[in-house]
């Protein structure tokens, strides 16, 4: 039987499949329900999953998406610096924070801005949670556009080519702009319904 801890070490990915869902939330319920069976620590539990079960469960899935796309960058940061610093340490001066999450520390430090917006969590362009991160953003921002996605997601993530990534996600489908810029035969003809 796998523990929590032994999960954190193998990674969440190796254990749910991530490209089976099309949500954010959905990924992290299914998680969050996948980790209460196997803890079984508290038998009455209720059906309902709580907002510290959602939280665990989304940093297990940002700890392993950051251990799969940036090893060398863990490992140096793991050895505390006895090994030269990776391109990306330097330039978005990284850090491991308490909960071993790697952060990215900028000259937003000296806000008053809340810690975890002023150190955002790393995030590769090129992952599929990363992508539902970036729907469910867009979703919660009623599609309102690149930039205001963008921002929204840089409150807690910062996503290496963020601009380039989330442009990509939220380009409407070809198809669906050839029907909206169309001229509509409907609009243009004469009703004849009053006569």
């Amino acid at each position: 039987m796998i523990t929590t801890s032994q999960l954190q070490l193998i990674g969440v990915h190796q254990i749910i499949d991530a490209t089976r869902y099309g949500s954010w939330k959905k990924l992290l319920r299914v998680t969050a329900y996948t980790l209460r069976f196997i803890q079984r620590a508290n038998v009455n539990r209720s059906m309902e999953l709580k907002a510290e079960e959602i939280r665990s469960t989304e940093e297990l899935w940002i700890k392993s998406i950051q251990c799969q796309s940036f090893p060398e960058e863990v490992r140096h940061m793991i050895m505390s610096g006895k090994t030269p610093a990776p391109l990306l340490v330097r330039q978005f001066n990284l850090y491991l924070d308490e909960k071993c999450l790697v952060r990215c520390r900028g000259r937003i430090q000296n806000s008053m801005l809340n810690q975890e917006v002023k150190t955002p969590m790393l995030l590769p362009s090129r992952h599929h949670v990363v992508e539902l991160i970036i729907r469910d953003a867009h979703e919660r921002m009623l599609h309102g556009g690149v930039n205001t996605t963008l921002t929204t997601i840089r409150e807690r993530f910062w996503i290496i080519r963020g601009q380039q990534t989330v442009k990509k996600m939220c380009e409407m489908p070809k198809d669906r702009r050839e029907i909206l810029l169309a001229p509509s035969t409907t609009r243009t003809t004469r009703r004849t319904c009053f006569r």
